[in-house]
């Protein structure tokens, strides 16, 4: 083998190198983006839902007990039903949040303390019954918290979709990537049969053009 072929192989496969080396990295890269969106989607998004929807139900039994004016519950249930809430705000916090969801999450966490406030204010004046005025107060404070729960519901939604596109587009360069390798690759081979199996022509000197 010639010192140009010696040389041209070199860097056919040296270039083939770098494209391995490339791809893969790139691909290592993609996965790692489908993987973190899936474990987001998970962690920070299908887990929330849960809370919300634990949230949800403990307001509503403070509505149903509203409802039906409902000393009992007051007395005897709602200081779990509140240990409850605090401990799934805790677990919702804990989470990677949007800006949104940090703002929403804080307005419905103070309006949580508001209501529990009034809660230990409660007039219990007509002997079984909550005094009308707390009553109103009190069930406005949840309708409220009920539509930050709604707009929180909403932005995992969003947050859900967003980090399975992020996946879906990685997967589609994957895909790219590995086209465009197998190609190059094909590109490459030929290069080298071309190279190390296909002689060159030979250059005849004609002497008696050259002595004349």
């Amino acid at each position: 083998m010639s010192i140009s072929n010696k040389i041209t192989s070199f860097f056919v496969l040296l270039a083939s190198f770098l494209l391995i080396l490339a791809t893969g990295r790139t691909n290592v890269r993609n996965f790692k983006n489908i993987q973190n969106s899936i474990q987001e989607i998970y962690k920070d998004r299908l887990v929330v839902k849960g809370v919300i929807f634990e949230l949800s139900t403990l307001l509503h039994k403070k509505e149903l007990a509203n409802i039906s004016n409902s000393v009992g519950f007051y007395t005897t249930y709602n200081n779990s039903v509140n240990e409850k809430i605090k401990k799934s705000i805790a677990e919702f916090k804990a989470t990677e949040l949007t800006p949104d969801e940090e703002r929403t999450l804080r307005e419905f966490s103070n309006d949580i303390d508001t209501l529990i406030d009034i809660e230990k204010n409660f007039n219990f004046s007509g002997g079984q019954k909550i005094n009308l005025s707390d009553l109103e107060k009190h069930t406005s404070i949840i309708k409220s918290l009920q539509l930050n729960l709604k707009t929180l519901s909403g932005i995992q939604i969003q947050e859900g979709k967003r980090k399975l596109d992020i996946s879906s587009k990685a997967v589609k360069s994957m895909y790219q990537y590995d086209s465009f390798e197998n190609y190059a690759m094909i590109i490459l081979a030929i290069l080298m049969v071309i190279v190390l199996f296909i002689p060159k022509p030979k250059v005849t000197i004609n002497l008696e053009e050259s002595n004349a």
